[in-house]
């Protein structure tokens, strides 16, 4: 149910999406009540909650994406506790801090935005740091910087955002030269390019801007 909810949500849109992700989550409870040590099924119910909320935000309703993106959150940090050896967890964690504080930078409520990205910085750089031989975890730390960044740019803070965005190409670039045929890794270099454009702009630096860009 989860996957076919995922999929719809993309073909045709929320409402059907959600309507099969919540049977999904129907049948995560229950397995996760029978059997509320085995580790798997806590995951499991931490991507449903997290994939429902991201459809709610597609949807525009942000206070439930929300909500569903905390029971996900609390879900993956007990199993980040139970399993300190566990990058994934970590992973997890850093990841679910990063969806939520985007869902407050498109509310306009960039102090809470800014506060998720940093708690998800925290957790992302010494993982990524501590495993450079998993580019998925060096890309993640560069879109928690960009995102930082561009909350950073939004309340105007060019040289913060720059010390960000910059950060940001450092790890999309490591992640990229590591796996160049990774599409989506190229995608998030470019990306970076745009928002240091839009800080030069802001620092008054045209050139520096047109050269970016």
């Amino acid at each position: 149910h989860h996957d076919v909810g995922t999929l719809l949500g993309d073909l045709e849109g929320p409402e059907p999406g959600l309507r099969e992700l919540r049977t999904a989550l129907t049948v995560h409870l229950d397995v996760t009540r029978r059997h509320p040590t085995v580790s798997q099924f806590q995951d499991d119910l931490a991507r449903t909650y997290m994939s429902i909320g991201d459809l709610q935000r597609e949807a525009g309703d942000r206070a439930a994406a929300l909500l569903s993106m905390h029971q996900s959150l609390e879900i993956r940090e007990a199993l980040a506790k139970a399993n300190p050896g566990v990058f994934w967890n970590q992973n997890q964690v850093a990841a679910s801090h990063l969806n939520i504080g985007i869902v407050h930078f498109e509310a306009d409520d960039f102090a809470a935005a800014e506060q998720s990205f940093q708690r998800a910085l925290a957790i992302q750089a010494p993982l990524a740091a501590a495993n450079p031989d998993k580019p998925t975890l060096t890309s993640t730390l560069g879109r928690i910087a960009y995102r930082l960044g561009q909350a950073q740019l939004a309340t105007r803070r060019p040289a913060e955002a720059m010390d960000s965005i910059e950060a940001a190409m450092r790890h999309h670039r490591a992640a990229f030269s590591r796996t160049p045929q990774v599409e989506v890794f190229r995608r998030y270099l470019a990306d970076d390019y745009l928002a240091l454009a839009r800080v030069h702009r802001m620092l008054g630096n045209p050139a520096a801007a047109l050269a970016a860009a």
